[in-house]
């Protein structure tokens, strides 16, 4: 009998528990909100009586206006009619009755490749032999500058950019860096091919 008591206890206490599991929710308890059931009201919160947005007496805040001799340019919108009469408006005519808004704005310029073309002519010397003069190494090398190769390495090494948006983005034709593309590859095919290029080229 009394076994059979302490067995029923103990599933008294059982059943409190699930109970208690069963009504804690995240209103109550420590559970997230995710672990509400559909059943679960959450208490309404309470209705400020502020306003929204900025209070009254709140002095905000603005972005730090550049000095205009640091813009490249200022352009002035006057208004074209009278917001009461419709009148036209002459800024030549009509006088300004307060400093105007300032607003400044912020661009990246677009990148325009600089491009130059290297010439050899020849020289005819009085012995009667003509001698062209060479490139210079730089030139020789490669068609891109040194910043174009940094830029092409950096967009394909690090973003994975392929050809064609890189065209887009340094403004070269899409051919030409292409031509660079399979050149840098058969460069690295020949140097895996042939590791001993790379130590006679340095000697």
């Amino acid at each position: 009998m009394d076994a059979r008591i302490r067995n029923l206890e103990q599933q008294i206490v059982l059943l409190q528990k699930k109970i208690a599991s069963l009504s804690s929710n995240s209103t109550n308890s420590s559970k997230p909100p995710s672990s509400d059931g559909p059943l679960v009201t959450k208490p309404k919160k309470k209705k400020s009586k502020r306003s929204a947005g900025g209070q009254k007496g709140h002095k905000g805040y603005k972005r730090e206006l550049l000095p205009v001799e640091k813009l490249n340019e200022v352009f002035d919108h006057y208004p074209s009619f009278c917001a009461k009469c419709s009148a036209p408006l002459d800024p030549e005519c009509c006088e300004e009755t307060s400093d105007p808004e300032r607003y400044q704005t912020f661009e990246i310029p677009q990148i325009k490749p600089i491009m130059n073309e290297h010439r050899c002519p020849e020289l005819e010397c009085p012995c009667g032999r003509t001698t062209s003069a060479e490139l210079p190494p730089e030139v020789a090398q490669s068609q891109f500058g040194p910043r174009v190769h940094e830029a092409i390495g950096y967009l394909t090494s690090v973003h994975r950019i392929g050809v064609c948006v890189q065209s887009v983005i340094l403004a070269l034709p899409a051919r030409l860096l292409c031509l660079r593309q399979a050149m840098a590859s058969a460069a690295h095919q020949e140097l895996l091919s042939n590791p001993s290029a790379e130590r006679i080229g340095g000697k």
